[in-house]
C-alpha cells in the first residue's frame, strides 16, 4: 500500500543520506526482537561505519568511536550469518580488529577488550572448546579487579546462559543457565538499573524456571516483569511483547497442569496479536506466524475447542483457511465441512451433475465463508465476486424449487 511504500522509501533514504544519529536510531530499531530485521541492521551499520571511518580520517571521530562501530558491524553481520547458517571470516576479522585496537588503546584488562574476546568466542557455537573458553574467560574476568564489577562481565554471563540453554546441545545445562542469569540480572541492576538487557535476562530466567519444572515461579517471574515493562517501556515495546509470548505459551502448556489456564493464554495471545497487527500489519510474516502457529492451536478442539473464536479469527485472518498443514481441519472445524477446491458456477444442467446433499453442502459452506475467502474462491474460479454471488443465489433458488 501507499503507507508501506512511503515507510520503505523513508528507510532507504535514511540508509543512503541519513546522519549518524538517524542511522544509529534505525540500527537500534532494526535489532529489537519482534521488530528485528537482521539484513536491515547489517546494511545500516555498513553505511554508518563508512561515516565513522570518514569522520575518523578527518579527525572528527575518535579511535574508540570508530572501533565501537566496527564492533557493532561485526555483531550485525554475525546475526545475519547465524540465521543463514553460513559463517564467514568477515565478522571474525571485524572482532579481531577491535581486539587489537582496544588492546592498544586500553590494555587487556579493559571491558571493551573483554567484549571483543567474547564476540570472537561466540562467533559460532560449535563445540565444547567454545564453552570452556568462555567459562575460562569468565573466571579470568571475575578475578580481575577492573572487570569484576563491570557490565561487560554480566554480558559474558548472559552469553554463557544462552549457550547453556540451547536445547539438546552436548553442553546444555539449564540449572547452570539459571544461575548465570540470576547473577547477571542482579549485577546489571546494581550497575545500570532496570534496562532492556536486564529485562531480556529476566525473560530467559522465567523460561529456564519453566524448563526446570518450576512452573509457578516461571509465571510469577514473567507476570511481575510484565508489570514493570508495561510501566517503564510501554505495552508496545518489543521486550514487553516477548514476555506476553512467554506467558501465553506457558499457560497453554499441558505438561504444566498447575499453571494451565487457557483463558489467560488467550488474553496474553490476543494482546500480542493486536500489537503486532497495529505495528507491523496484518500481512507481516511475524503476525501471520503468531496467528497460525499459536492462536489456531489454542482455539482448536484439543485446547479451547471454540469454533466461534476460530471463526472470528478466520474472519480477520482468512489465511488460516488456505495456508498451512491445518488449513483443511480448521475449515472443517468452523464450517462443518472440508474446503472446496473450487466453487463451481451454476449454469443450466448444473443440478443434474450433483446430488441434492452435495448442493446443500456447497451452498451452506459458501454462505458461512468470510467475505475475503469468498472473493478468493471467486478469483480461483475465474469469475467476479458478483458473478459468484449471483450463481449461489441461482443455486439457492433451484434448491428451493427442487425441495
Amino acid at each position: 500500500g501507499k503507507g508501506v511504500g512511503s515507510v520503505r522509501i523513508g528507510i532507504l533514504s535514511i540508509i543512503k543520506y541519513g546522519t549518524r544519529a538517524q542511522l544509529e536510531a534505525l540500527a537500534k530499531l532494526s535489532e529489537e526482537d519482534f521488530w528485528a530485521d537482521r539484513e536491515l541492521s547489517h546494511e545500516t551499520w555498513k553505511h554508518l561505519q563508512r561515516l565513522l571511518e570518514r569522520g575518523h580520517a578527518e579527525g572528527k571521530v575518535s579511535e574508540e568511536e570508530m572501533l565501537n562501530g566496527v564492533m557493532e558491524l561485526g555483531k550485525a553481520l554475525s546475526r545475519v550469518e547465524n540465521i543463514k547458517k553460513n559463517f564467514s571470516d568477515t565478522s571474525l576479522q571485524y572482532f579481531k580488529r577491535c581486539l587489537q585496537g582496544y588492546e592498544q588503546l586500553f590494555g587487556k584488562e579493559h571491558p571493551k577488550y573483554l567484549d571483543a574476546q567474547l564476540n570472537i568466542c561466540t562467533h559460532t557455537y560449535k563445540n565444547y572448546n567454545l564453552v570452556r573458553e568462555l567459562e575460562n574467560l569468565y573466571v579470568k574476568a571475575k578475578s580481575t579487579p577492573s572487570l569484576a564489577t563491570t557490565s561487560e562481565i554480566y554480558e559474558l554471563m548472559s552469553a554463557l546462559a544462552t549457550l547453556k540453554s540451547q536445547m539438546d546441545a552436548p553442553w546444555t545445562n539449564h540449572t547452570e543457565a539459571k544461575d548465570y542469569l540470576i547473577t547477571a540480572i542482579e549485577g546489571r541492576k546494581r550497575i545500570l538499573g532496570e534496562t532492556a538487557d536486564s529485562f531480556a535476562d529476566i525473560i530467559n530466567l522465567g523460561n529456564a524456571y519453566f524448563i526446570l519444572g518450576e512452573h509457578q515461579l516461571s509465571i510469577t517471574t514473567h507476570t511481575e516483569l510484565l508489570k514493570v515493562q508495561t510501566k517503564t517501556l510501554g505495552k508496545m515495546h518489543p521486550q514487553t511483547l516477548c514476555t506476553l509470548r512467554s506467558l501465553s505459551n506457558s499457560h497453554m502448556d499441558k505438561s504444566a497442569p498447575s499453571v494451565l489456564d487457557l483463558s489467560k493464554a488467550e488474553d496474553y495471545g490476543m494482546r500480542l496479536l493486536n500489537v503486532l497487527a497495529k505495528t507491523k500489519g496484518k500481512e507481516h510474516q511475524d503476525t501471520k506466524d503468531w496467528v497460525m502457529g499459536h492462536l489456531v492451536v489454542l482455539f482448536n478442539p484439543l485446547y479451547m475447542n471454540s469454533a466461534d473464536k476460530m471463526r472470528a479469527l478466520a474472519d480477520a485472518y482468512p489465511i488460516i483457511l488456505v495456508e498451512g498443514r491445518d488449513a483443511a481441519r480448521v475449515h472443517e472445524f468452523i464450517y462443518g465441512a472440508p474446503p472446496l477446491e473450487e466453487v463451481p458456477p451454476t449454469p443450466p444442467g448444473f443440478m443434474g451433475e450433483h446430488s441434492i446433499d452435495d448442493l446443500v453442502m456447497i451452498l451452506n459452506t459458501y454462505t458461512n465463508m468470510p467475505p475475503a475467502l469468498r472473493n478468493q474462491m471467486a478469483m480461483a474460479s475465474g469469475i467476479s465476486l458478483a458473478e459468484m454471488n449471483e450463481n449461489m443465489a441461482n443455486l439457492a433458488q433451484q434448491l428451493n424449487m427442487q425441495m
